[in-house]
């Protein structure tokens, strides 16, 4: 389902909206109008300036980017909450709305996974409430929860990034001073170069030690210090259950894709005063053609007159 189906749906359950405001697939904020089938950019629609009677959708994406729309005072946002979901995420979109604590408020809007997930976060002496209803506190409590997992899950990243630091170092520190010949910038390039191209039994493997598990020496103490807090680190993962990653590029799977928004400014051109012209369009009198003109073209007339024009 796209925006504009979403948008859509949303105006045919809200019989008091008459608009519903989206963004397309370019970024740009369109709105889908009861009177009107096709969908409008919202700057040429008559909700412009007021959204009083609209809804406004906004997808995930553009809460990350700075969507800045102006909404109405008072008005109340629903924040769809969902499994793995941190603390940053749902500030941002909560941030949409400018005017928060003041005039403006929100509500979470959780699917049955994460209502069940935030009533067993709960402590021990509320979950022996009966028919407990879910606040704001127990959703931030949540909410800092995911981030500490999620956290927790890159930590395998920092640490393959941490051996690849001490591998990087330890090779540049040890062949800075023998760089003057091609053939060693070509050896300390060949060590430090990370490779990328990856078989798929090397990304998604399985592996039945941990990797790693050999702790290599370095040539410089505090590389050596920092290696060893890091192999220590990496075995309290394996023991933990959970996966490593030996690539420190392993890390762009896991980025997610940002849509680029196009960022549109209006501006209001005001009227220009032609009163000025008017007053002298009215005065302004024609000459008529030159007298010289008009001879020139009677005596060319009659010259030609009698070769041009049969005798009658």
């Amino acid at each position: 389902m796209e925006n504009r189906d979403l948008a859509a749906a949303w105006l045919d359950v809200h019989h008091e909206a008459q608009g519903a405001v989206y963004f397309d697939k370019s970024g740009r904020i369109m709105v889908c109008a009861r009177f009107q089938k096709a969908p409008m950019p919202l700057l040429a629609s008559p909700f412009a300036e007021n959204l009083e009677q609209c809804v406004v959708y906004v997808d995930e994406a553009h809460t990350r980017g700075g969507t800045d729309i102006k909404l109405p005072l008072g008005v109340r946002g629903a924040v769809t909450l969902g499994m793995g979901q941190t603390k940053d995420q749902t500030v941002q979109a909560a941030m949409r709305l400018r005017q928060l604590a003041s005039t403006q408020s929100v509500a979470f809007v959780a699917p049955p996974a994460v209502y069940q997930s935030i009533l067993e976060l709960r402590p021990s002496h509320l979950k022996q409430i009966k028919n407990y209803r879910v606040n704001s506190h127990d959703v931030v409590r949540w909410l800092l929860e995911q981030s500490c997992t999620a956290n927790e899950d890159i930590m395998s990243l920092y640490v393959a990034q941490g051996f690849d630091f001490c591998r990087r170092a330890n090779a540049f520190w040890k062949n800075k001073s023998k760089l003057e010949k091609k053939q060693h910038v070509d050896d300390l390039l060949g060590v430090i170069r990370q490779r990328e191209a990856q078989s798929i039994e090397e990304l998604y493997g399985s592996r039945t030690a941990a990797p790693g598990a050999e702790q290599t020496d370095l040539d410089f103490p505090n590389l050596n210090a920092f290696n060893r807090i890091l192999h220590q680190q990496m075995l309290n993962l394996h023991q933990s259950g959970r996966q490593f990653e030996s690539s420190a590029l392993a890390e762009v799977e896991q980025e997610r894709e940002v849509e680029f928004e196009v960022e549109q400014v209006r501006e209001n051109q005001k009227r220009g005063n032609f009163r000025h012209f008017r007053s002298r369009a009215w005065t302004l009198t024609l000459p008529g053609l030159s007298k010289q003109v008009i001879w020139i073209t009677g005596d060319h007339l009659s010259r030609h007159s009698t070769s041009s024009v049969p005798p009658r």
